[in-house]
């Protein structure tokens, strides 16, 4: 009854550590992810150019018309204060009913209309009419979340516009010549690279791209470097230009970044991290890192869960056991259902010995469960099996 008389919600927002990694940004020191120094009068804001232009069409265009831009001043004649709030709401930061304002402060009237003043110039109108709007509890808190989902919404944009949409197709042994400068029209500040293991990877990935990119845009001088001259057909890597800002989510980035390893040291042009796992699987977990969506298939789901292990995601984790448990017992059933005489079929739908391993390896009692589950309800199958021998001897041991 209290819920319901002051109109509370006990239902959690999945788009909140995403948010609230956002918002946390402008404070953070460390590492120093920052791009460009914005001003209004005596006050400094330390900021990111891909979230300005993600979130205001205003900051796109005058970022994309000069990618060196380091510091950016307030032109207008307004509060101060009106500013900060502006800043505040495009890092998805709450604004109070008070806007927060002190015994010092300029009167709430001019904040308001400063406000109004900036919510016109960055193109951002929702700013204004989120304070102008008289609305009760329950209207105010929906307006608020479809804000959020639609800022949300501008990010992923961006990220599949400006990061996925600006991959680079090359030969593995010439990754180490790419130079990728600075002041590209991305903003990208590291690079993650991925190698695509087999022909039919590379040709899906390429197949799902909206052409080459324009290497000159992206700051990369040419790619020099030749083949070992071996007739068999080179590996390729796929290359991804990231921020630090986003990859802090992951305490495996978090961690280099914050080191004293070579990728948190400055250099002339964009260290490039080389990641362990498929390309079309980076992506996943890039899209993880920058939008807090994980949606993917059965097919993906151990190597999703190996790579979120590997860079310390937690929640990406137990999204793929989940995925793998449900999707898997699924699975499992039809094939059980196609199958008779007792007999082990290849094309199996899920490989039940790897996920019991994985399990193992990586501590995850639910697959665990899964998987004893699933072998216990089909042990006629397996009995005779050396696989199922192997795996009842490393479980004994």
């Amino acid at each position: 009854m209290l819920l319901l008389k002051y109109d509370y919600s006990k239902s959690t927002d999945p788009l909140q550590p995403l948010v609230s990694h956002i918002s946390t940004l402008l404070n953070r020191s460390v590492p120093e992810t920052s791009d460009i120094t914005l001003k209004a009068w005596s006050k400094e804001w330390k900021a990111h150019k891909f979230i300005l232009a993600a979130r205001s069409p205003y900051f796109a265009h005058i970022l994309k018309s000069d990618t060196k831009l380091q510091a950016w001043n307030l032109e207008s004649n307004v509060p101060v204060e009106s500013f900060g709030l502006a800043v505040r709401y495009i890092y998805f930061g709450d604004i109070p009913a008070d806007l927060g304002l002190g015994p010092n402060s300029t009167s709430h009237g001019e904040v308001l209309k400063g406000i109004e003043i900036l919510s016109k110039e960055f193109e951002i109108p929702s700013l204004w009419k989120g304070l102008s709007a008289e609305e009760d509890r329950k209207a105010q808190r929906k307006r608020q979340q479809d804000e959020l989902n639609k800022g949300v919404g501008q990010l992923e944009r961006w990220f599949r516009e400006n990061v996925l949409g600006r991959r680079m197709c090359v030969e593995s042994e010439k990754v180490k010549d790419v130079k990728w400068g600075h002041d590209s029209e991305v903003f990208a500040d590291v690079i993650l690279c991925a190698v695509a293991e087999t022909e039919e990877e590379e040709q899906a990935l390429l197949a799902s791209s909206n052409g080459t990119p324009d290497i000159s845009k992206l700051g990369i001088s040419e790619i020099n470097g030749t083949s070992n001259g071996d007739a068999s057909r080179p590996k390729h890597s796929f290359l991804y230009p990231c921020h630090k800002a986003l990859l802090l989510r992951s305490e495996y980035f978090y961690t280099m970044f914050t080191s004293s390893f070579l990728e948190a040291q400055p250099s002339e042009t964009l260290h490039i991290i080389n990641v362990e796992c498929p390309p079309e699987v980076l992506e996943l977990v890039l899209t993880f890192l920058y939008t807090e969506k994980a949606e993917f298939g059965l097919e993906v789901a151990l190597e999703v869960l190996y790579a979120a292990d590997m860079l310390l995601i937690e929640k990406l984790k137990n999204k793929a056991a989940i995925i793998i448990s449900s999707l898997g017992s699924g699975k499992a059933n039809e094939w059980a259902g196609q199958t008779a005489g007792g007999k082990l079929e290849e094309d199996e739908a899920i490989d039940i010995v790897e996920i019991m391993k994985a399990a193992w390896l990586l501590n995850v009692q639910r697959l665990e469960e899964f998987a004893g589950r699933y072998l216990a309800y089909r042990l006629e199958n397996y009995i005779d099996e050396p696989v199922f021998e192997e795996l009842i001897k490393e479980s004994a041991s």
